[in-house]
């Protein structure tokens, strides 16, 4: 293989810095959240023991031959995790970019629109999957109607928008905070006789919400506000970790060490 430009190479994520961490401070770290209240979820400890055992050959292992040269090779078994595993994170994001591009997005001009919370909201967001979706709904129908709104001051009737979303719950100082990323094409699709065609916006690139344009956010804001759970005052104090009448065993049992944080604010 190596004659043709390229080799097979084990990472050896036992000689990573990450791995040493987690290796050595895991045990610390589960004992000490469950000294403060619930402790970590079950899910996040499997995460963590799983990667321990990602790529490592004593955990398990497939013999690869090649037909041609018959030479064999050992590739270990990964975990496929999606939380603290470096390598399967790296490689789910590149297959999952690759599928974008050749698979589902057109060769259009995109837009990325963000929408972030509240810290009382995301609070309640993190323990209602359901809610969390119907929110992303709400929020992704008052982008489309701003679209179609721009298209028809163009004469474009009958546009379509659409959108390709991924949900996080993290910022970039680790705190706890869902929010959306989501790809919208800078344009609308019009339908014609045979199939759609794309229609970009004109003139000069959309400007962030502001004066007028940010009326239709007060209507998105309408019916989530009409939803008890969201009615919560931001500026309420966050209960502490024993003390919250929340369910033991979800997500949000991990976050609330979080909220000490909340000044820090990067989403």
């Amino acid at each position: 293989m190596g004659e043709r430009g390229w080799e097979y190479r084990r990472r050896q994520p036992e000689g990573t810095v990450w791995y040493a961490a987690v290796r050595d401070h895991l045990a610390t770290l589960l004992a000490e959240a469950s000294e403060l209240g619930r402790g970590l979820p079950r899910y996040v400890e499997r995460d963590f023991a799983r990667y321990l055992e990602c790529g490592v050959l004593a955990h398990g292992f497939a013999r690869v031959r090649c037909e041609s040269c018959k030479d064999e090779l050992l590739v270990a078994f990964s975990c496929k995790g999606r939380g603290v595993c470096p390598s399967c994170n790296a490689k789910r994001a590149h297959m999952t970019a690759v599928h974008l591009m050749e698979r589902v997005l057109p060769h259009v001009p995109y837009r990325q629109w963000t929408l972030s919370f509240p810290h009382r909201v995301r609070w309640v967001l993190l323990k209602d999957v359901g809610l969390l979706s119907d929110v992303l709904t709400v929020f992704l129908r008052a982008v489309f109607a701003l679209q179609r709104r721009r298209a028809r001051r163009q004469g474009l009737r009958g546009g379509q928008a659409g959108a390709v979303s991924f949900i996080q719950f993290f910022g970039s100082a680790l705190q706890v905070t869902p929010h959306f990323h989501s790809l919208v094409p800078d344009g609308v699709f019009v339908p014609e006789e045979g199939g759609v065609r794309f229609e970009p916006f004109c003139g000069r690139p959309l400007e962030g919400p502001s004066g007028p344009a940010c009326a239709p956010w007060g209507c998105t804001a309408s019916p989530l506000a009409r939803h008890t759970a969201l009615m919560t005052p931001v500026h309420s104090p966050p209960r502490p970790l024993g003390s919250s009448p929340l369910p033991p065993h979800g997500p949000h049992s991990a976050y609330t060490p979080g909220w000490r944080g909340w000044g820090v604010d990067h989403a």
